[in-house]
């Protein structure tokens, strides 16, 4: 993978370029032949294909993110085939530490590449567990000794069978959204999830982006960023973040409930611990169910009646108790009224 750099002439030109959905078009005046092919070339690397009928560079997802980063470095990187980078070892190092794996743990490595961040499993006793799609990586991991759970991560599905998730998903087209999604049902409950991912997931304005967001924050994750050219040894200049979700044990509900009374006499019911739900986004969900309302039955005027006077009767007990161990243990003071009446007389 051959990083290219951008000259002045080309990033001026770049930099005044206008994004209408997956469509990028120039709005510089007519350029020398020259020129324009090295703004033709630049495009081509971040993805893009003239399309006469458009009048732009036509691409296959929104190029915001691309056009931004190219502008930024100065620099661009053909795209990878199934958006294939090594993750670089400081980056390996780091997603560990923020996993906190302990020997023994199974960890899934859903994107295993050639094996960058499950050689780095291995070494500290983790059992991992490998997927990886590109015949040529797989090939590399069954020299290094690993046997593949599945080749496409999508058809691997034990929900509830990893201790850790350390993943570095494709970005295309937001893929990395969806197997980060898909990874997190794999997760046994105080699991964690770390994954490199598209900086564009902390500012993309899309339903599929926000969603995601919801879902992290929903879950009580977080989304680290990572240094821009984080994977410049590996071929790309794309900006990275890496997001920490954990999957927590649901809090079980309290079996017995306390009534208290207030000052007026009135009971209380103090609220049960319900148990804390997984949010996932609409973006994951599969299965539509429909809710059909039961109709309500007609209350029981004169059994409500009996229960508000018993619930009453209760109330006016506890005072009392309440009153007379207050005043034994002379918090307050019962005045005779009409004691009070004839010595004012």
């Amino acid at each position: 993978m051959i990083t290219k750099k951008l000259s002045p002439e080309v990033l001026t030109i770049l930099k005044t370029a206008k994004i209408d959905g997956l469509t990028l078009r120039l709005t510089c005046a007519k350029l020398d032949r020259q020129l324009y092919l090295e703004v033709n070339e630049a495009l081509e690397a971040l993805g893009g294909n003239w399309n006469k009928k458009t009048q732009g560079h036509d691409f296959k997802e929104n190029p915001t993110e691309k056009l931004q980063n190219a502008i930024l470095t100065g620099e661009v990187t053909p795209p990878s085939k199934n958006g294939y980078f090594p993750t670089p070892k400081p980056i390996v190092r780091q997603l560990i530490e923020l996993a906190d794996i302990k020997a023994g743990m199974d960890v899934l490595e859903p994107s295993a590449g050639q094996g960058a961040i499950a050689e780095e499993l291995r070494s500290i006793g983790a059992k991992v567990v490998c997927c990886e799609i590109l015949p040529e990586n797989i090939e590399v991991l069954k020299q290094k000794g690993y046997e593949l759970a599945a080749e496409d991560f999508f058809t691997f599905n034990q929900n509830d069978s990893v201790d850790r998730v350390v993943m570095n998903p494709p970005f295309e087209q937001e893929a990395d959204i969806d197997h980060v999604l898909h990874a997190y049902d794999m997760l046994k409950q105080n699991g964690l999830l770390v994954s490199v991912m598209s900086s564009g997931t902390t500012f993309r304005n899309d339903k599929k982006a926000v969603d995601f967001r919801r879902f992290v924050e929903a879950n009580n994750g977080k989304i680290v960023p990572l240094p821009i050219n984080s994977f410049k040894e590996s071929g790309t200049g794309v900006n990275t973040v890496i997001a920490v979700i954990p999957k927590y044990q649901a809090v079980k509900p309290c079996k017995k409930a306390v009534t208290l009374f207030d000052f007026c006499g009135q009971t209380q019911q103090p609220k049960i611990a319900q148990p804390k739900k997984t949010i996932v986004p609409s973006v994951h969900r599969r299965q539509t169910v429909e809710v059909r309302k039961e109709p309500e039955e007609e209350p029981d005027l004169d059994k409500l009646w009996a229960e508000l006077e018993k619930n009453q009767e209760e109330s006016n007990k506890a005072f009392a108790e309440l009153k007379k161990i207050m005043v034994d243990d002379g918090l307050i003071k019962v005045f005779n009224m009409s004691e009070s009446q004839s010595k004012e007389s």
